[in-house]
């Protein structure tokens, strides 16, 4: 491999690992942030940016590539409602746990909160196509 190429890769490993992991190596950062938040309105800042951030992008491209559901960067399909019910449907499914994970003495061990989100979405869809194939 050469120089070149080898700094580029390590560029985006840096890039990709600076953001995601706290000192204990265990939790993402902005989610420890988000726990250990007392204060009310830097908790509804906190949560709010984690959701729309880093949480939203990851739901759009799960559903687009999953479902070929397509929504705009405000999570609106004018052709598609069912789409949008199932995008705020998995974005309400974060915020709730998200604060459920909040009350617990300890924060939960999500190493990687766009990860967890993908595993979120993909479950939401999974559940979508339950229901529509039951139907």
């Amino acid at each position: 491999m050469d120089g070149e190429l080898q700094g580029e890769l390590q560029g985006e490993l840096d890039g990709e690992l600076d953001g995601e992991l706290e000192r204990d190596g265990r939790t993402d950062r902005k989610l420890l942030a988000y726990f250990e938040a007392h204060e009310p309105q830097l908790r509804e800042e906190l949560i709010e940016r984690l959701i729309l951030e880093d949480a939203a992008p990851v739901v759009r491209r799960i559903m687009r590539y999953r479902l070929h559901f397509y929504l705009s960067e405000r999570g609106q399909n004018a052709g598609n409602p069912e789409a949008e019910d199932l995008y705020h449907d998995i974005l309400l499914r974060l915020v709730r746990a998200l604060q459920r994970f909040s009350t617990q003495p300890t924060p939960p061990l999500i190493r990687d909160f766009r990860h967890y989100t993908s595993r979120v979405a993909a479950n939401g869809c999974k559940d979508y196509l339950r229901r529509k194939c039951a139907k």
